[in-house]
């Protein structure tokens, strides 16, 4: 279960994820000679601000989110951008630069976390343990707990093989498991619970691994680090391919509150290994989807400038504003309905 100091540490991870972003918006913008008006933290009301150069630094009442504002309100209400009578390679390096932030911090939370615990051993033997427990169901019932080690089930060592698990949790009658908690072994009996829906018995649990791993060198740990962060970005580029072409994977879309669930849960159990691939993972997220061509994602900014240096013309303002309100209220029914359906999760352990 999820606490207010996990929740809090969950919404500060991600809150230095968007930092990430717009700080990449904000030194490209300060090497190319944009003029910056503000660089925020948040949204809503100021909490504090300072001035420094020309430019506003605030922290505003609403943690989640950030941005960097190039021109001042009377700018935008006249219609006279400044940031658009900058060259579009100018105008698009800096576009681009929050995204790319975004893939330079999984990168470095990669390589640190690799530099750190060390790379996984692929051929050794994998721990699996408990990830998470939903109240009020078999496994929550019979007492297991976060971050308790599969250890023996139905008088059959695991060690490492997790069709143990999978096929003794098809067993209607119930099963003995023997779990490894804090050093020591603990017998529980679990009566799985069959999910007509689904077609299978169930405990109501997640199971994660973890790998036995090896210490490396820095040059190691990078180039591990680098391989980790293409694997993922490439994972989500497919599945976004899938999501846009059949709608596959669209039940597993979720909003800023499930992200929130899972990094609270999983700082919950310390593990922080996972955390970091977690945030790391996110932060990808962050920015590949902001690459996506639909408003107001830095991927329409993209194209609309693309497609002025093609024609020739700036996009009137008035229609780049119609835009951006139409994206923008399209993309806040979406996040309204993955929020929605995150909470009714959370609420029944769906």
């Amino acid at each position: 279960m999820m606490n207010l100091v996990t929740i809090l540490f969950a919404i500060l991870a991600l809150s230095i994820l968007v930092v990430a972003h717009e700080l990449g918006h904000f030194l490209s913008g300060k090497w190319l000679g944009f003029d910056i008006y503000e660089f925020a933290i948040g949204f809503g009301p100021k909490i504090l601000k300072k001035e420094s150069k020309g430019t506003i630094f605030s922290i505003r009442a609403f943690p989640l989110g950030g941005f960097v504002a190039f021109d001042d309100e009377k700018n935008i209400e006249n219609g006279e951008l400044s940031f658009d009578k900058k060259p579009i390679w100018k105008r698009l390096i800096v576009i681009l630069a929050g995204p790319v932030m975004n893939i330079i911090a999984a990168l470095i939370i990669m390589i640190g976390v690799f530099t750190v615990s060390g790379v996984d051993l692929v051929d050794e033997p994998l721990e699996y343990y408990v990830s998470g427990v939903i109240e009020g169901g078999p496994a929550y019932d019979a007492g297991m707990e976060n971050g308790d080690v599969f250890y023996m089930m139905e008088g059959q060592l695991v060690d490492g093989n997790y069709d143990v698990i999978s096929d003794s949790l098809q067993d209607e009658d119930g099963l003995n498991v023997t779990v490894i908690r804090d050093g020591e072994k603990v017998e529980l009996f679990l009566l799985p619970e069959y999910v007509e829906s689904e077609g299978k018995y169930k405990i109501d649990i997640g199971v994660a691994n973890r790998y036995q791993r090896e210490k490396v060198s820095f040059f190691e740990a990078a180039r591990a680090g680098t391989v980790a962060v293409f694997s993922m970005t490439k994972e989500l580029v497919v599945y976004l391919g899938r999501l846009v072409s059949t709608g596959e994977g669209a039940k597993d879309m979720g909003s800023i509150i499930g992200a929130v669930a899972v990094m609270s849960d999983v700082a919950q159990q310390m593990d922080i290994y996972y955390f970091l691939y977690i945030l790391a993972f996110i932060s990808i997220n962050l920015g590949i989807i902001n690459l996506l061509p639909i408003p107001p994602c830095d991927g329409f900014k993209v194209l609309m400038y693309l497609f002025e240096g093609i024609r020739g013309k700036k996009i009137s303002f008035e229609t780049q504003m119609k835009i951006q309100v139409a994206g923008f209220i399209v993309l806040f029914g979406l996040s309204i309905i993955l929020m929605y359906r995150d909470v009714v999760r959370l609420i029944t352990g769906g």
